[in-house]
């Protein structure tokens, strides 16, 4: 190397996250055999720097619960070993925030890094990697100098060199970040390739800025890396390898601040929105994703893949709003509940000069409601596992009653929750809210109990994912090195498969259907039967809305031409005063020249969490009807004949969900399971239970039928 070729530099960058709600011994596995061990390691080799960023809610955990780490990483940060990135607080997707939320999560970061490590942040680690082109201007107004993208980023906006190196400069308004960009041969190689071929790929370039960034938990929670980076030692291999390229003078590892004084930005460039290849890919519908596939894989055989990658692009992370109408309602929810902390902060501050306790922990609760893991799906668990759901639903919750209970009386709003264009009607209670739905059949759309934080009908429905069609290919690594998680070879047992079962609608409370007299009600489970008329489907007409001293009534109503006939249902909710009980009363009428055969089904779908947990069952008030253990199970799955109420209980959040029918019904009860993608496999999960009530109708033009469902959170 001649005396005036400067030697390759490499910023590190690691980014370690578990997120809020997640269960107490994946925080412990992930510290104790991953995030602890890295920490160790670096402090071995003190040549060897490195950018760190812990997201809002680890940090959380590891000040409560190995504090002792936080003070390694100080002194690390002291000794000018570490950088310490910010970012938004509680990991948000901070493109999806609304803008005052945005930078109170990213001005809380800086502010929790420099009470923790002794360091004020000048840099951040953005969540997914999720870029719009308004992000300058509000990363620099909270203070940050500079962030992290992929280097497909850069390709999007037309930087076409092999490999991306430097940084550039990019604005909004005038507001300037440095964006670092990712290289994405380093993140496959780092750390499934030996570590020479690290430094084989760095020499291609030498005397560039280099910048490697990725998850900690590639460091021993991704399958086969625990053996392969502490059993078999590619950690210490690697930092040893570092060390000795350093004394010799043939490579730098550096802080991303101390690189973007030395070295001069490669040019402006403006980044259009984009995050990591494949999370266009996850974002979009199943169908579109494989079509994209599709298009690639013919690009590759072609040989164009590389050529056409900056052009041929996937989906945008907001996508998944529509993708999951879970995740979209979770998120819309969150945006009022933001608006109302809002409102208080402007009350407390007008009343008293600032916060009170009460409004600055409702903030803390709405940022933690913010966490970005459970509104999206793509290569492993996410918005599929129901824990992390609960957990923002609980925050979320917890921040509404805070700043905006209802202390008596019933409160009635109009408005479109969801923004899908039709209009909601929302009922809250001291105990309840309540989300009618008329354009979704009339369905309620949420039920949530207050006192427990609980969303009862946060279901998730199943639906095809691109995994659903083919086994994942895979493409095992030779020699020294062990495969990425997006290589690892996946394939569905046929146990899974036989398990695959699709919904056309998201999963609700009283969705009717007008089934054939002699259906098999079981077979509703996995959608065997076609309705004679689907209900639950159609868009429903608001009849009356009466507000009385005791009680709210709505009043619903779909009419449908059914030859030779025509069939009016009516549906009646009925909130009472005590806040806790619910009464939905069905009226069918039927004007027809012969009398119409069918049988009636409304669906309750209720999310307890646990279909196997002792402590969560389901419970007959009918003295003669006994059940046993596998009965109780909220996993079970039968039918119970001539059943009048039942009951299901979860012990552990000390809720009761009371349902008691008229006239008596065929009760078919079934969980429902996803198949979902996980780091390993895939895997079976409870996302809540299906009841249905179903009672079989001989319609006449000369009388009504009618029935109701009485719903009480006890």
């Amino acid at each position: 190397m001649s005396e005036t070729t400067h030697p390759p530099r490499l910023v590190m960058a690691l980014h370690a996250h578990q997120p809020t709600g997640n269960l107490q011994e994946v925080f412990e596995e992930a510290h104790d055999a991953c995030y602890r061990p890295i920490l160790d390691a670096f402090e071995r080799f003190p040549r060897v720097r490195l950018a760190l960023h812990v997201s809002g809610p680890l940090l959380e955990w590891i000040e409560a619960q190995r504090p002792e780490t936080i003070a390694l990483a100080a002194s690390l940060v002291s000794r000018g070993q570490v950088e310490i990135l910010g970012g938004g607080w509680q990991e948000p997707i901070l493109t999806v925030l609304p803008p005052h939320d945005a930078l109170g999560q990213l001005r809380m970061m800086r502010y929790e890094c420099a009470r923790l490590f002794g360091a004020l942040p000048a840099g951040m680690w953005l969540a997914e990697r999720v870029w719009e082109p308004e992000l300058p201007a509000l990363l620099s107004d909270a203070g940050y100098r500079y962030t992290f993208v992929d280097d497909t980023h850069l390709r999007y906006a037309g930087v076409l060199d092999e490999h991306v190196t430097g940084y550039h400069i990019t604005e909004k308004h005038g507001k300037t970040v440095a964006v670092l960009p990712i290289s994405k041969a380093l993140r496959y190689a780092i750390p499934f390739r030996p570590p020479a071929e690290t430094v084989r790929i760095l020499s291609a370039r030498p005397g560039e800025l280099w910048t490697y960034g990725d998850d900690a938990e590639k460091f021993g929670l991704w399958p086969g890396t625990r053996e392969w980076v502490w059993e078999k030692g590619w950690l210490e291999g690697f930092l040893e390898r570092l060390s000795r390229e350093q004394e010799e003078g043939t490579l730098e590892t550096v802080l991303p601040s101390g690189a973007l004084r030395s070295c001069a930005p490669a040019g402006r460039v403006y980044i259009p929105t984009a995050s990591y290849r494949e999370m266009g890919e996850w974002s979009l519908p199943a169908r579109a994703a494989s079509r994209l596939r599709s298009l690639r894989t013919a690009l590759e055989e072609h040989g164009l893949e590389a050529e056409s990658e900056p052009f041929v692009r996937g989906g945008c992370w907001s996508g998944f709003l529509a993708k999951y109408p879970e995740a979209n309602w979770l998120h819309k929810r969150m945006l009022r509940v933001s608006a109302k902390v809002a409102g208080a902060e402007r009350r407390d501050r007008r009343t008293v000069g600032g916060l009170t306790p009460a409004v600055e922990e409702a903030r803390r609760d709405l940022y933690r409601s913010q966490t970005n893991c459970a509104y999206w799906h793509g290569l492993f668990g996410g918005l599929y596992l129901p824990h992390l759901r609960r957990a923002l639903w609980l925050h979320l919750l917890r921040a509404e009653n805070a700043v905006d209970p209802v202390d008596e009386g019933i409160r009635l709003t109009r408005t479109d929750l969801d923004c899908d264009g039709s209009e909601e009607i929302l009922v809250e209670t001291k105990r309840m809210t309540l989300a009618v739905a008329p354009a979704a059949g009339g369905c309620l759309a949420e039920i949530v109990d207050r006192r427990a934080c609980l969303d009862l009908t946060d279901v998730l429905a199943r639906r095809p994912e691109l995994y659903h069609e083919r086994e994942e290919p895979g493409a095992a690594n030779e020699g020294e090195a062990i495969d990425t998680i997006h290589s690892l070879k996946k394939e569905l047992s046929e146990e899974m498969k036989a398990r695959l079962a699709y919904d056309a609608l998201p999963r609700r409370a009283f969705q009717e259907a007008l089934l054939p007299p002699d259906a098999e009600i079981a077979a509703l489970e996995d959608g065997r039967i076609t309705p004679l008329l689907d209900l639950a489907s159609l868009e429903w007409t608001e009849t009356s809305v009466e507000e009385r001293t005791d009680a709210l009534h709505v009043s619903l109503e779909r009419r449908q031409e059914l030859a030779p006939g025509t069939l009016t249902v009516s549906k009646r909710y009925v909130v009472h005063g005590d806040g806790a009980r619910l009464t939905v009363h069905f009226t069918l009428d039927w004007d027809g020249p012969e009398p119409l055969e069918a049988v009636l089904a409304t669906s309750v779908n209720v999310n307890l969490l646990a279909g196997d947990a002792p402590d969560r069952y389901y419970e007959l008030r009918d003295p003669a009807t006994p059940l046993d253990d596998g009965e109780r199970r909220l996993s079970s799955r039968g039918v119970w004949e001539r059943t009048a109420s039942v009951s299901l209980v979860d012990e552990h959040e000390r809720v009761r969900v009371d349902l008691d029918c008229s006239p008596v019904c065929t009760l078919l009860r079934h969980p429902v399971e996803t198949v979902s993608q996980t780091e390993s496999g895939y895997q079976l999960t409870y996302q809540g239970s299906c009841l249905v009530l179903a009672w079989p109708l001989k319609l006449e033009s000369w009388v009504d039928w009618k029935g109701r469902v009485r719903l009480e959170i006890a």
